[in-house]
């Protein structure tokens, strides 16, 4: 992974905002579809304010990356501008996780 540019981070950056636990689950959701996964369990428990939890069998976040996903603007799928028009994803601004941490306790498996 890497961090953004200054200059790619004005442009993109319209700020991640979780709004509820709808958003996190989209998030997430997204995350696990982007990562190749077929299969995505979702479970929440009092409504999400109490646990939300998202598995799959996606790709994955690899062992040296993970110190960064909830870093504001790492991202391992877009390095300047000028590429966003060939991103091919859901997610692509690093933005998700940070957010999601920011306002919950998170847990990586």
């Amino acid at each position: 992974m890497l961090k953004l540019g200054i200059d790619t981070i004005r442009t993109v950056c319209s700020g991640q905002v979780i709004t509820s636990p709808f958003s996190v689950v989209k998030e997430l959701t997204e995350n696990s579809i982007d990562a190749g996964a077929t299969i995505i369990d979702v479970r929440i428990d009092d409504f999400g304010l109490t646990r939300l939890e998202v598995r799959d069998n996606g790709s994955g976040i690899s062992k040296d990356d993970r110190c960064f996903v909830a870093l504001p603007h790492y991202t391992s799928k877009l390095k300047k501008f000028d590429a966003i028009s060939s991103v091919e994803t859901y997610g692509y601004r690093g933005e998700a996780l940070s957010a999601i941490s920011t306002v919950s306790k998170v847990t990586m498996v």
